[in-house]
């Protein structure tokens, strides 16, 4: 086994972890305005897209347990999540643009979508906000991944290349 098979797991870990931090200081500024940004889905695109299922599978837990501390949800929530976001995204891999096209965007604003409904109903049955607060929530999320996604999956696929990982190859060791 090569050591070089091995480099996009902290490639992807280290996107992710600055992601995170990124969303933790967007959410401070939200706070003031009672919301919170929440992109689960720009975490688990790299893995699904362009890893193996297996150290994907570990990026994204290890993404889960970051963002569980940092947002607060019921314990474990993103632990579960986005492993099976990052199933979907990988059964789905073969129709879709590695480099993140309009496809992939777009499977991961739905992706995205689901989370931020069964969150918003969740919270809902905790605590009841009104309607417009949850949609505005809502539509900051989807717009903030929208701007988010193509620089975060350019800057990860950029790495690997500078790095000597291909994803098209990587996609066929993996098939």
């Amino acid at each position: 086994m090569h050591p070089r098979r091995h480099i996009p797991i902290p490639i992807a870990l280290l996107a992710n972890a600055i992601l995170g931090l990124i969303l933790i200081e967007v959410n401070h500024y939200l706070s003031g305005f009672s919301l919170q940004a929440i992109i689960p889905a720009s975490f688990v695109l790299y893995a699904g897209l362009c890893m193996s299922y297996l150290p994907g599978l570990f990026v994204c837990i290890v993404s889960g347990l970051m963002m569980d501390a940092s947002i607060p949800t019921p314990p474990g929530y993103f632990l579960i999540t986005l492993p099976i976001l990052q199933l979907v995204i990988h059964r789905l891999r073969p129709k879709l643009h590695r480099e993140g096209g309009l496809d992939s965007i777009l499977i991961t604003q739905f992706l995205n979508l689901l989370v931020l409904l069964h969150l918003s109903f969740l919270y809902h049955q905790q605590a009841p906000i009104p309607l417009f607060l949850s949609f505005i929530q809502i539509l900051t999320s989807q717009t903030l991944l929208l701007v988010i996604i193509p620089t975060h999956l350019a800057i990860q696929i950029a790495l690997s290349s500078a790095l000597g990982i291909d994803v098209n190859e990587e996609e066929a060791k993996s098939a």
